[in-house]
């Protein structure tokens, strides 16, 4: 799918997918960020694809789009987003041929004082990323909402709801 020039909200500054690799963790980074980033063009393209005359196609298109759809996948990609772009300059220089150890070390504990101080206090941080979630949400007239719930639970503990962003 070709991201047109004509559209009247900012580009992205992305412009295609990179493959998810599991050994290489820079490029790992990159592809959750860049997901993240293309998100409102990928289910644009899911949407073409799903009227696709290949049957196989059509099918796999709409599962796909109903994944990358629910609450849960959407409220995951913005978290671990964030979190890899904090690291993601890290694997960087980790992964140089000029390494530096011992500003390796200070960037080190430098991260993970952030994500010590995110853990404390999460609910700054957890604020507005839920509430990206739900504007990408919204872009499609999808809303966050909490999974299905029984009235006997026996995987997870029955906690009283008031708010969507509780449950989560």
């Amino acid at each position: 799918m070709v991201i047109s020039n004509d559209s009247s909200e900012s580009q992205p500054n992305k412009i295609e997918l990179k493959a998810l690799c599991a050994t290489r963790w820079v490029e790992r980074h990159e592809s959750i960020i860049t997901f993240q980033c293309l998100y409102k063009f990928i289910l644009i393209a899911f949407e073409e694809l799903e009227k696709d005359s290949n049957r196989e196609t059509s099918y796999k298109a709409t599962n796909f789009n109903s994944s990358v759809r629910r609450s849960k996948f959407l409220v995951s990609l913005e978290i671990v987003a964030n979190l890899f772009a904090y690291t993601n300059t890290l694997n960087i220089q980790l992964q140089s041929s000029k390494q530096d150890l011992s500003m390796d070390k200070i960037n080190i504990k430098n991260i993970i004082a952030l994500f010590n101080s995110i853990r404390e206090n999460p609910d700054n941080t957890f604020d507005s990323l839920f509430e990206n979630a739900a504007r990408k949400a919204q872009m499609f007239g999808e809303e966050i909402k909490i999974p299905r719930l029984r009235g006997q639970q026996t995987q997870r503990n029955n906690i009283i709801i008031r708010m969507i962003m509780d449950w989560f």
